[in-house]
């Protein structure tokens, strides 16, 4: 987008303002802008310039905005922000290095992601001045890690001051009013080599401590700013000044020239020199350039054919479906214990993983998607316990394509990796604490950067992740995370040898008919032929119906799970059925019922040998009773010298009293080979007969097909093109109705009563806060506020369901979760709530 100069009488108006840069646009630079900032369109609808440009200053705006875009974009704001009054097009181009490239090139390449950076509203060209967004001020404090430009210390500057500056300067004093003089002091720190001038008067000393001091400062900030992650420690103690009291007294010989010839605006000695940034670029040394890196970097990239790439998705895919469902379906029958301080502890992940003959990692990733999907529950009768929800049952019959859709559609929009177990030398636990993270959707975006590459593969991992960290250098994640989301794509079946595919890219397309076809011939068919050995083994070939994994896994143990899936029937797996409460003759029909014919002879054997044994000892609690009908097996077991620790003691030929407890009895008596059950105070087994579940029809969840929308996700950096909503035509078609709206003024009308109170009482929100706030109470929206409590403390919630009475807005506070009162007068900003994906 092209600078607009509007002419009057012969002279080019100044636009020092995003709010007068606005008014410049056509309808078609108006709407680009609105398409490329989805803050804008979040919350309530614009009404006017005047709240756009509000909103466009907003810094959540500006951070969000930052967030999406890559390297150079982010690089040539930040230099402009840092040039301040000197900015120009030029100038930026001289700043920003240009690393080997023709001068012809470099500039054309600034000039891009300069005219990008006006698509988004970051900066626009006044003329020959580069402009910056406000907002940009609050969200990076330190350009080019150096201290702010003069704007930020303009803020709170008296009229005395300001004339202090221009005597310094030896500029002539424009009048009285303090906006003549504030021009004036702009104008001083416009002119590069003015600065130079003045600087080159400074006593002999003075000016040996200030080039010291300017070459360490921008020495260390380049240090910093082009430093790895792994370097950051190092480039910290990089030779910091040692105070001594020479260095102390020319340093501070030094800020006394600079404050009283307008440099610094410091008026107190404190090593926080307060040089505008201008000052140092200005009197920057040869050497000094700031990072530019406007071509991305190059995976090695390998062939890898499409039938290699199908063969290793479809068996990836295959297995982990089976593996999650083993999960679950785990889950469903024993629950997990949380811990007290939240999520699911290491001891019983890894119980969970062998009871479902998985890995922890299979485990980890299938709890955090479950509960994405709303699959897990606390139980009712142990709030400590984690089930599964009554939407499990109807989830799991749906086709396998079907529930790997909701799984994909749970896992895009993750920004810390499920399967990441430490954090800052912390354990991370499944559905507990997760390290913050400024929440980019990590799967989404290493999709979509691997799409770029398409028909090839990414010979390494870790190109892509720098490719990654250029497209979103402003974007924080906890340290493995990323590795660890690239291996669970691997995992689902999303990348395949370093590509992406198929099923991968229909979901990055939001093409979610697509995805579910794809997977369809991917996937074994659901299948309910069941086929026994003689040595005890299930094997179902395909997808096992859930009527067959119920009654499979009732009374027998997983051994394996894929293409095909194998349970082997041992004594203690029918003896932990029965330890259930279900009857042998119920656990052998339902094996009937899913058997293509009879049963082999060994395993009717083993049921009913087993269903023999159970239950003549009987456990209930006194101390602790044991009664048996059988007198000898009692006393074998009175007697038997591995049960001493008991206590057992015989008061009647069928009775037995032990000083244990009924858990520790029936436990030891099992692990000697016992079959006991527990008793009620009735002497009946406390545990109740039980019965196998009716087989039920299979369901089929609808798809609907929502076009390329239909995955919401973060907006991703790509050199300038709208990436959240990219080819929605029904956002495009609102962003040119709203545009045009805005240039005619149609879209103004006015406010009323609940937005003119909340505007009288929330005295710190602008008018377009104002207006989000009440439009939001009105329509029932939640809306994040960042609110000063009576005792000073500040902090950012998500409030919901919000009343306005009198002087207070009450809402259900989701930080709390709890209903609060809020003081309007005590809101700081208003912020519209992001839509859950």
């Amino acid at each position: 987008m092209r600078s607009i100069d509007i002419h009057h009488t012969g002279t080019m108006t100044s636009l020092p303002t995003l709010r007068a840069w606005l008014g410049t646009l056509d309808t078609a630079d108006l709407e680009r802008l609105l398409t490329n900032v989805p803050f804008t369109s979040r919350g309530a609808q614009v009404r006017n310039l005047d709240e756009l440009s509000e909103r466009l200053e907003h810094p959540g705006a500006v951070s969000e905005t930052l967030l999406m875009m890559p390297a150079p974009l982010v690089q040539a704001v930040e230099a402009a922000l840092a040039l301040g009054e000197m900015a120009t097009l030029d100038s930026l181009t001289e700043l920003l290095e240009a690393d080997h490239a023709e001068q012809a090139h470099h500039a054309a390449a600034v000039e891009h992601w300069v005219d990008v950076a006006a698509d988004h509203a970051l900066l626009w060209r006044d003329g020959d001045r580069l402009r910056t967004n406000p907002g940009l001020h609050e969200v990076l404090l330190r350009p080019l890690g150096l201290p702010g430009p003069l704007a930020t210390f303009l803020t709170d500057v008296t009229s005395d001051v300001l004339a202090s500056v221009l005597r310094g300067h030896g500029r002539p004093q424009p009048g009285q009013r303090k906006a003549l003089r504030l021009a004036a002091v702009r104008d001083c720190f416009a002119d590069p080599a003015g600065l130079r001038r003045l600087a080159g008067t400074a006593p002999a000393d003075v000016l040996t401590t200030l080039t010291e001091h300017i070459d360490h400062e921008l020495r260390t900030s380049r240090a910093l700013m082009t430093a790895g992650p792994d370097d950051i420690d190092t480039a910290d103690d990089i030779d910091l000044h040692q105070i001594t009291m020479a260095s102390y007294h020319a340093r501070k010989q030094m800020l006394d020239w600079m404050r009283r010839s307008g440099l610094s605006f410091s008026w107190s000695w404190s090593f926080e020199i307060g040089i505008p940034s201008e000052v140092y670029l200005a009197l920057r040394p040869p050497w000094y350039r700031a990072p530019f890196a406007p071509v991305p970097p190059a995976p090695a990239l390998v062939e890898v054919p499409d039938e290699q790439a199908g063969r290793t998705a479809s068996a990836a895919t295959t297995g982990f479906l089976a593996a999650a469902m083993a999960v679950l379906e785990t889950l469903a029958r024993t629950g997990v214990k949380e811990l007290k301080a939240g999520g699911i502890g290491t001891r019983e992940v890894h119980r969970l993983a062998k009871a479902a003959g998985t890995d922890v990692a299979i485990v980890r990733l299938t709890l955090t998607l479950a509960h994405q999907l709303t699959l897990l529950q606390h139980s009712a009768t142990a709030r400590d316990t984690v089930i599964v929800s009554e939407e499990f049952d109807a989830w799991r019959r749906a086709s396998p394509a079907e529930r790997l859709r909701d799984l994909y559609l749970a896992w895009l929009p993750l920004d810390v990796a499920p399967t990441l177990d430490r954090y800052d030398d912390e354990p991370v636990h499944p559905l507990g604490r997760l390290p913050q993270t400024s929440g980019m959707p990590a799967g989404l975006v290493l999709l979509q950067l691997l799409a770029g590459v398409e028909g090839q593969a990414v010979a390494q991992a870790e190109d892509l992740l720098a490719l990654l960290s250029w497209a979103h250098p402003l974007t924080s994640t906890a340290p493995g995370s990323l590795p660890a989301t690239w291996a669970e794509a691997t995992t689902l079946g999303l990348v395949a040898d370093g590509r992406l595919t198929r099923a991968g890219d229909a979901l990055i397309q939001g093409d979610t008919s697509a995805v579910v076809g794809i997977l369809q011939a991917m996937l074994p068919e659901v299948s309910g032929q069941v086929m026994f050995g003689s040595d005890l083994t299930v094997v179902v070939p395909g997808s096992p119906d859930p009527h067959t994994v119920d009654v499979l896994d009732t009374l027998a143990t997983r051994e394996g799970h894929g293409v095909a899936n194998t349970w082997r029937v041992s004594p203690s797996s029918v003896r932990e059925a029965l330890d259930a409460g279900y009857d042998a003759e119920d656990l052998l029909a339902g094996l009937r019922d899913i058997a293509a014919k009879e049963l082999p002879q060994a395993l009717e054997y083993l049921l009913a040998d087993v269903a023999r044994k159970h239950g003549h000892l009987r456990v209930r609690a006194a101390t602790t009773v044991l009664t048996c009908d059988d007198e000898a097996l009692l006393a074998e077991v009175v007697a038997a010298r591995s049960l001493r620790s008991l206590g057992l003691h015989t008061i009647a030929p069928t009775v037995a009293t032990a000083t244990a407890p009924p858990a520790k009895v029936l436990a030891a008596l099992r692990s000697s080979g016992y079959l006991p059950v527990e008793a009620g105070d009735g002497g009946a087994p406390l545990v109740g007969l039980r019965r196998l579940p009716e087989r039920t029809p299979a369901v089929s969840t609808p798809v609907t097909d929502a076009g390329p929308n239909a995955v919401p996700g973060l907006p991703v950096g790509n050199g300038g093109r709208s990436p959240e909503h990219a080819g929605d035509p029904g956002r495009a078609g609102h962003a040119a109705q709203l545009a045009r709206a805005l240039l005619e003024g149609s879209a103004d009308h006015g406010t009323d009563e609940l937005e003119q109170a909340v505007a009288a009482q929330a005295r710190h929100l602008s008018s377009a806060e104002s207006h989000e706030l009440a439009d939001a109470v009105r329509a029932g929206r939640p809306v994040q506020i960042r609110y000063r409590n009576a005792s000073g403390r500040t902090s950012v919630r998500l409030v919901s369901e919000m009343t306005v009475t009198g002087s207070h807005l009450l809402g259900f506070c989701h930080s709390k979760g709890e209903e609060r009162m809020f003081r309007l007068d005590q809101i700081l900003a208003v912020i519209p709530s992001i839509p859950e994906m």
